[in-house]
């Protein structure tokens, strides 16, 4: 008969005052098992560094032990490892079974099972697929939602790095992630009182930034009478300048600085 672990048995039993186990065989008082409180298992597994009862596991109470604080310290991490947050490329650059923390925009959601749900992000350029698990399928979340998902764990699947969350993740909304954009400008246009640029990253490839034209004007140093608007003068000079090298901040579609390296 497989077995389950002392969670489990813990998340099944939410408001009750005992737990039975299988079939009646091990009896678990809910209000002996608190943080704090001294107990005598036996009779148990361990897989995966996790302890794991069976009808012939046996749970006592026990004189109060004085544990050493880096064995309390030890035991936290194995049940809420660290979790470094680290960008989409970081993340799959990292060994399997890692556990990390990103961000990113949802591109894609993919068709919900029961308890399982994949959604794609992307962050400047790499996308991944994480596969959302139990009550985290049931997130509302929807694509172009900017999120963080916590305690993640590197898989690989037909040679293909993802991500899975653990029964330690979380979800939650955030602010995009300030990045930096440094490339070339292949392309551009002016609309109104903004400049769109299509610049070749030199890490992401592609990526369109759309910002104030009055700040390329100060860039440049141009005053606004030297190009008026609507006479198409300033983005036919802009035009003649192609290709030239730009770095940008972002974050999401926010150009929060700007700065021509090279024309």
């Amino acid at each position: 008969m497989q077995g389950k672990s002392l969670e489990e048995l813990l998340e099944e039993g939410k408001q009750k005052d005992t737990i039975t186990y299988p079939n009646g065989k091990l009896i678990v008082r809910v209000a002996k098992i608190k943080e704090g409180r001294t107990l005598q298992l036996r009779n148990f597994l361990v897989k995966a560094k996790r302890v794991v009862l069976s009808g012939h596991s046996k749970i006592m109470s026990a004189s109060a032990l004085d544990v050493p604080d880096d064995r309390i310290e030890q035991a936290t991490l194995l049940i809420m490892p660290t979790s470094p947050s680290k960008t989409l490329r970081e993340a799959i650059a990292s060994s399997l079974r890692d556990i990390v923390t990103v961000q990113g925009q949802i591109i894609r959601l993919g068709k919900k099972r029961p308890k399982i749900k994949t959604i794609s992000l992307e962050e400047h350029g790499q996308s991944v697929e994480v596969t959302l698990w139990r009550e985290l399928a049931d997130s509302s979340i929807k694509v172009k939602d900017f999120i963080e998902i916590s305690h993640c764990i590197v898989s690989e699947w037909q040679k293909k790095k993802s991500l899975n969350t653990t029964r330690n993740s979380t979800i939650k909304g955030v602010a995009p992630r300030k990045i930096e954009i440094r490339g070339t400008v292949d392309a551009l246009a002016i609309q109104d009182e903004e400049v769109e640029m299509c610049v070749r990253d030199e890490m992401a490839g592609l990526k369109d930034i759309k910002f104030e034209l009055s700040l390329l004007r100060l860039e440049l140093g141009i005053r606004e009478e030297e190009f008026p608007e609507g006479t198409g003068d300033f983005e036919e000079y802009l035009i003649s300048k192609l290709p030239f090298k730009v770095q940008a901040e972002v974050s999401g579609a926010h150009v929060h600085s700007f700065d021509i390296i090279d024309m």
